[in-house]
């Protein structure tokens, strides 16, 4: 394996102190690390935010976001061995709580791989557009369409005018109809739906402020 957690262990050996103690923290506790600041971390490790930059490039990743992410990543990439786990459950460890052990871990690491790759920016930007706007329309198909349902109804609850468009020929009318006032939220996992980024496209060129909520990259 190549995951970050593995290239931490081959160079442990043949760390400083300062990076010993970074990496213990993150072997010992990566959950802490992932919700932790720079200034968090360094202080429970007993090192400079500088140190925590140059261990990230130890480690050949850009910085101490990046870092996170790699983690993310790697605890993320550990959830179908909870799931291959909780098939080989007894009936005395279900009782004793280890299967919603075992599921939960499963959440945690997909929450705190999302949580590494938000851009703050980007984000505070989205609230404002949705905050602002005079009326919001979530466009999905698929999967990622049942996503842009559940947007809508959550976005409704909080007193939104919002409403979900899954129909591809209604798509193409109802982006065609938003203006400067709206948001439109066009969700791809994939980022290649036809049908959402020709939603996306329309919904620009009416002047509507678009968002998008993708895969990385």
């Amino acid at each position: 394996m190549n995951d970050i957690f593995s290239r931490i262990s081959k160079l442990y050996p043949g760390l400083k102190k300062a990076e010993k103690r970074i990496a213990d923290l993150i072997l010992a506790d990566a959950d802490f690390f992932l919700r932790g600041s720079i200034t968090e971390i360094a202080e429970t490790a007993g090192v400079s935010a500088s140190s925590l930059t140059r261990f990230s490039r130890l480690l050949e990743v850009e910085g101490f976001r990046e870092l996170k992410l790699s983690i993310a990543q790697a605890k993320s990439a550990q959830s179908p061995y909870y799931h291959q786990s909780v098939q080989a459950l007894n009936e005395i460890e279900i009782a004793e709580g280890r299967l919603e052990y075992l599921y939960l871990q499963q959440i945690v690491a997909a929450l705190n791989s999302t949580f590494t790759r938000l851009d703050a920016e980007a984000l505070v930007d989205a609230i404002r557009a949705i905050r602002s706007a005079r009326r919001i329309r979530t466009f999905g198909v698929a999967v990622s369409g049942l996503i842009a349902a559940e947007t809508a109804m959550r976005l409704m609850r909080l007193g939104l005018e919002a409403t979900h468009v899954a129909d591809p020929h209604f798509m193409r009318i109802a982006s065609s109809l938003v203006g400067p006032e709206d948001v439109a939220i066009c969700i791809s996992h994939t980022g290649r739906s036809q049908e959402v980024l020709e939603a996306a496209d329309m919904a620009r060129q009416q002047g509507a402020a678009v968002i998008g909520l993708t895969a990385p990259h």
